[in-house]
């Protein structure tokens, strides 16, 4: 009998309905940043999905094959769309925008002036389409924080996961490491800019 690991469970596990719809639309408004495509066909199903695997792993790892089809489909309507309507519809401008100033808020040196900026225009853009959601009786602020509580439970699963396999014995390859590091230092930029915020001074 085949010994089933815990990371292997995730595998093709369906993502919840909000989880799934977050990481699609996230999906969907970065594609013009790293893939080409024709603009009035948009993307195709096998630039889609080479896309999910190379930058949205989580997406792909976790969301069945009915799942992938799905989120194929929602894809190119949102880029077509996009093309078509983004002049004309400020919600979607935004949303882009929004997207690209993810892409940028954890690259460079962490508080630098640059970062700084980055920052504060993606506050103001978040903002401005919490506004425009409230009034369409849409709660943002819940639905990110419900989908970032999910996501925190991930990065812990996977996490554990790294540090089990380890301690087993299995060797990281060497940009395994860089990845890592990476992720480390982004999570202490929230952290720390939380902590900064938060009013209260931890113990040393």
């Amino acid at each position: 009998m085949k010994h089933v690991t815990k990371f292997e469970q995730f595998i093709n596990e369906a993502l919840n309905p909000k989880e799934f719809d977050a990481a699609v639309k996230d999906l969907a408004y970065s594609m013009p940043n790293h893939t080409k495509y024709d603009e009035e066909s948009g993307p195709s199903e096998e630039q889609i999905i080479n896309a999910m695997k190379k930058y949205k792993k989580d997406l792909y790892n976790h969301s069945t094959p009915a799942q992938k089809k799905e989120a194929v489909k929602v894809v190119q309507q949102i880029l077509t769309e996009s093309t078509n309507e983004a002049e004309g519809n400020s919600k979607k401008e935004l949303e882009l925008k929004r997207i690209k100033l993810l892409n940028q808020a954890f690259k460079g040196m962490p508080n630098s002036p640059k970062q700084l900026k980055v920052r504060q225009e993606l506050e103001e853009v978040e903002a401005e389409l919490s506004k425009l959601n409230e009034e369409e009786g849409r709660d943002t602020l819940g639905e990110l924080n419900e989908m970032t509580l999910g996501q925190l439970e991930r990065i812990a699963d996977y996490a554990n996961m790294i540090k089990d396999r380890m301690n087993n014995g299995e060797q990281l390859e060497s940009w395994m490491y860089s990845q890592l590091t990476i992720a480390l230092e982004n999570l202490n930029s929230v952290h720390d800019a939380m902590d900064g915020n938060d009013g209260e001074v931890e113990e040393q």
